[in-house]
């Protein structure tokens, strides 16, 4: 038996005082799809952003890809190859479609999928016919698909 990708134990994470999640505790397997559902305010975003380590206050051990993160910060959490896609979008509105793919490009990882431009411009057409055109003159779902990209750019083991 292979030991999962992301392993998540015992999280608890807090909002100042208000503590949002109460032990929570999953594990996504490699070339695994795992989906978190729940109604709004449930702790679907919290769950994902501590995993990310964004939360200023977070407790409970996380393993990803045999390495210890829960004391990393977002930064060094990504440099392994969790990648992680924002629900508010942010892209650079000032930078074109191209350069926006280029802030989140990493070397290959051995393992990962390699994602490129062009493999990406295949999975979202629109994007390809727009690649000079800036973040900021991008309808809603554009910068969506975009954010994804930028992500997937990164060529992480999980998003």
């Amino acid at each position: 038996m292979t030991a999962p990708l992301l392993k998540v134990d015992g999280l608890n994470a807090f909002y100042g005082r208000a503590q949002i999640l109460f032990d929570v505790s999953l594990e996504v397997g490699r070339g695994e799809v795992v989906a978190l559902m729940g109604r709004n305010g449930a702790g679907k975003s919290t769950t994902m952003k501590s995993i990310m380590g964004m939360m200023a206050r977070r407790e409970g051990t996380l393993h990803f890809n045999g390495a210890d993160i829960s004391a990393l910060p977002p930064h060094r959490i990504a440099r392994l190859g969790l990648g992680y896609v924002p629900e508010d979008r942010r892209v650079f509105t000032g930078l074109s479609v191209l350069e926006n793919l280029d802030t989140g490009r990493q070397p290959a990882r051995d393992g990962a999928p390699v994602w490129t431009p062009e493999r990406l411009f295949r999975l979202f057409p629109n994007l390809g016919e727009m690649p000079r055109r800036l973040g900021g003159q991008m309808s809603g779902g554009e910068q969506q698909m975009l954010t994804v990209s930028r992500t997937l750019m990164g060529n992480p083991y999980l998003v």
